[in-house]
């Protein structure tokens, strides 16, 4: 036996729903009590146990007995919601609006990435930078991103985050005297002319290295490459005079 409750009064009938067992005093259409899956007793005129404007993550579960109206639609016996959405629930003559949040991982609000992403989304209708966005799908190019969930009711939730371009071999503003490797995601442009990663730049002269990313993000990096400095030794003076 898991556990027991007793209950001390006459009980006429009763019936089982997936999160109450409904018990009735009476032979009538009214439910009196109800016993919930961790054994709480709920009374017919208990408060509903959320707060008005509430949000919830990811779902809720609300036990009442008998009938409320759920965002205009008759319910009985409690509801179960997992959808992301606005609602408004009456009951007994209280009104409770409340909202679900879809539970979101892999990225976070206004947060830059030098690496890939790969958002989860619980539910509700996903758009990455306005376009259809399946759920767990890997995010590598650069970029500024706009990830969207549409739910119920006109419900909106928005995450904004920046994936980089990560480069590496070179410092914007530097000069070098040697050859430069750089390495980079995305597409990257060398004076104007494309290039991949990596990709070597030995000639002396000024350079523009451009990343461009989805959303109109760019990274701009200046640098120049001079020839290294001669220098002579006393021997190299010898040497030439002979």
């Amino acid at each position: 036996m898991i556990d027991d409750f007793d209950i001390f009064e006459d009980i006429k009938s009763f019936e089982a729903s997936p999160y109450l067992l409904i018990l009735n005093r009476d032979y009538d259409q009214f439910h009196d009590v109800a016993l919930t899956r961790d054994f709480q007793l709920l009374d017919a005129y208990d408060v509903l146990p959320i707060e008005t404007n509430q949000e919830f993550t990811e779902f809720v579960y609300i036990p009442f007995l008998n009938q409320a109206i759920l965002n205009n639609e008759i319910i009985e016996n409690g509801i179960f919601l997992d959808y992301p959405g606005k609602y408004r629930l009456q009951y007994r003559g209280f009104t409770y609006d409340f909202s679900i949040n879809p539970l979101i991982t892999g990225v976070e609000d206004n947060t830059i990435y030098t690496h890939s992403v790969s958002p989860v989304i619980s539910a509700g209708n996903v758009f990455l930078n306005n376009d259809l966005f399946i759920s767990g799908t890997t995010l590598s190019d650069p970029g500024n991103y706009l990830l969207r969930i549409d739910g119920y009711n006109r419900y909106e939730k928005a995450i904004e985050f920046t994936i980089t371009s990560n480069v590496s071999g070179i410092i914007h503003n530097q000069t070098y005297q040697d050859v430069v490797e750089i390495t980079f995601t995305g597409n990257g442009y060398l004076n104007n002319n494309y290039v991949t990663s990596p990709y070597i730049v030995s000639e002396p002269g000024e350079y523009i290295f451009t990343i461009q990313g989805e959303n109109n993000y760019t990274e701009t990096y200046y640098f120049t490459i001079v020839e290294p400095v001669q220098t002579h030794t006393f021997v190299d003076f010898i040497q030439q005079y002979d």
